[in-house]
């Protein structure tokens, strides 16, 4: 189980920072920006939210391969990080669209580079946003049993939902020993959500508000 707890620590981490990255960089230029089919872009992400990940796992599954991750950890960070995408992208560009114009053109003027601007300024500005994503990013790749059970092979790679079916199995009458299996897996999500609670719900009023 241990192995299991620091695989999902790993795939849920990479993924919840890679989501937070790519979300609020792409929330930025959809709430700021005018370029052509741009509200054909915000269409696509709000259909990723309602897409059922059943309609896409047998091409996923052709593409990992492709891309030679299949088996890895790689092959959940990934489709997590894409599908999580969607809902960080609108939530922060929703953020977004309350922050002044200021902000961006007084960086430019004392010579702030794009990068620099992003995670000295923007990133910290946004951490209402920033909480609310990490959040539902933990929960929704912590819990996911799915594409880890299907996605994965080697039982060194299993992350804690797939391998809590095994630990059962070695462990039926037990009791003590599943509970705390069990604890393994609510008890990280209760603290993500305990630690950033304040966030959570400032993000989700901005969003809503705006």
């Amino acid at each position: 189980m241990g192995a299991y707890f620091i695989n999902s620590l790993w795939v849920t981490g990479l993924s919840a920072a890679a989501v937070v990255c790519f979300g609020a960089w792409a929330g930025f230029a959809l709430s700021k920006a005018r370029f052509p089919l741009r509200k054909f872009w915000l269409a696509l992400f709000f259909i990723g939210m309602i897409l059922p990940v059943q309609s896409y796992l047998i091409p996923l599954t052709g593409l990992l391969e492709k891309l030679g991750v299949h088996d890895s950890l790689w092959a959940l960070i990934l489709p997590y990080t894409a599908q999580n995408l969607p809902v960080a992208i609108l939530l922060f560009a929703a953020f977004f669209v309350s922050l002044p114009a200021e902000l961006e053109e007084a960086a430019k003027l004392d010579g702030v580079r794009t990068a620099r601007f992003y995670f000295s300024i923007l990133l910290p500005v946004a951490r209402p946003a920033v909480a609310t994503i990490v959040a539902i990013t933990c929960l929704n790749t912590w819990n996911e049993f799915l594409m880890a059970m299907l996605f994965i092979v080697d039982p060194a790679m299993k992350t804690l939902p797939v391998g809590m079916i095994a630990f059962e199995q070695a462990h039926n009458t037990d009791y003590p020993a599943l509970l705390a299996g069990l604890s393994l897996i609510s008890v990280p999500t209760l603290l993500v959500y305990a630690i950033f609670n304040k966030q959570i719900i400032r993000g989700v009023i901005a969003g809503a508000v705006k």
